[in-house]
């Protein structure tokens, strides 16, 4: 699980402000199983133009930013929605579904637009079964993790919390695999400017050799 910086606050701003004038319809449209019983929030898919406008600026910050796209080296986007959650709505513990449609998910996102002092609760928990993480960002802040991780939004006391979630088929399925790989390019930077080299051609080489080797369609 990590916390990259995805949008400017001005951005994030712009973006709450153009979801929070939207019709919002349940949340439960799009949970299966108990997992309907457990989720009590409101949404809105891609079936609107606005929300399909901004998956596909979120598709492309992903790309360009090199940190992200060497954390999750994703192959595709699926179920990009804007979720909102006011007073007493929540999302109790529950596991992604592995599978949307046709598409694997392997990394799941949340992408935060509402400045933490605008609302209480609404704190994203995930449980990695050795220990629990916290999670309350900053506009245009996003928080990635792997699917399979247990996870919960805490019940809303006040204010609104407008986020955007999503998920991501990564060329790498193994998180393991990418937390190693993403280790590894951030050790070749380090070591780059550290030592003031002009080439690190044989790390690279590596690099690319354990991506391919670790990658599956």
């Amino acid at each position: 699980m990590k916390i990259f910086k995805l949008f400017t606050p001005e951005e994030a701003k712009k973006i709450y402000a153009a979801l929070a004038a939207q019709s919002f319809v349940d949340g439960k449209a799009t949970a299966h199983g108990a997992a309907k019983d457990k989720k009590k929030n409101m949404q809105l898919s891609t079936s609107n133009k606005l929300v399909k406008g901004i998956a596909e600026g979120i598709q492309q910050k992903f790309i360009s930013n090199t940190h992200l796209r060497t954390y999750c080296f994703p192959q595709e986007f699926v179920g990009i929605r804007a979720n909102s959650y006011e007073v007493g709505e929540h999302y109790d513990w529950h596991v992604d579904m592995g599978v949307m449609g046709t598409t694997r998910t392997d990394m799941s996102f949340t992408i935060f637009l509402t400045p933490k002092e605008d609302y209480e609760g609404g704190t994203l928990e995930m449980d990695f079964g050795t220990h629990k993480v916290a999670v309350k960002c900053d506009p245009g802040q996003v928080v990635v993790y792997p699917t399979g991780v247990l996870h919960r939004v805490t019940p809303v006391t006040s204010g609104r919390r407008l986020c955007v979630i999503g998920w991501i088929k990564s060329n790498v399925p193994s998180a393991e695999d990418r937390e190693a790989l993403f280790t590894l390019a951030a050790e070749i930077s380090r070591i780059k400017v550290e030592y003031k080299l002009e080439s690190t051609d044989k790390l690279s080489f590596v690099m690319q050799h354990m991506i391919r080797a670790l990658s599956r369609a």
